[in-house]
Order: C-alpha cells, then structure tokens, then sequence
C-alpha cells in the first residue's frame, strides 16, 4: 500500500478540527509565535507584550488556516489515490 495512504488514513481519524488544531496552531501558530518572540528578544533585549499578544493572536489563526488548507489537499490527494473507478484493467 502506498506509504501516503498508510499514514493518512492514521491521521485522518483525528477528524478536521482536531487536526487543525493540533497541526495549525500548536505546531505552526505557536512555533512561529515562540520563534519569533524569541527572535524580538534577542534583537531588541526585551519583549514587547503588544507584540507578543499580537503574535499569539494572528500566527495561530494563520496556522489554523494553513493546517485547513493542507487537510483538504491531502483528502483530495487520498481520493486520487483510492478511487477504483479511476483504475484502468
């Protein structure tokens, strides 16, 4: 079976909401938050609240539509791939 198929079927149990929550804005939203957070720091040596609350606001949002986007790719791809009518003999 093909290795895509194999691990979407897995994640695909997660359901869309849960996977756009996990995936967009724990892993992208709020790796970028940290990671540019972090960059601010450095540069500046402090950190603003207005611009840490903004990017707690708007970078997981972003991700939550980003994780979406990728989500309905990903069935399409899966309907590609198991759709028998598609199979030729």
């Amino acid at each position: 079976m093909n290795d895509f198929i194999r691990k979407w079927e897995t994640t695909r149990k997660l359901g869309k909401q849960k996977y756009t929550v996990r995936y967009g804005v724990l892993y992208i939203g709020m790796t970028a938050t940290v990671l540019l957070s972090i960059v601010d720091w450095l540069s500046n040596g402090t950190l603003s609240v207005v611009y840490l609350g903004s990017r707690l606001f708007i970078l997981p949002m972003i991700g939550a539509i980003i994780a979406s986007m990728r989500w309905d790719n990903k069935e399409k791809k899966y309907a590609q791939l198991t759709d028998v009518s598609s199979v030729k003999t």
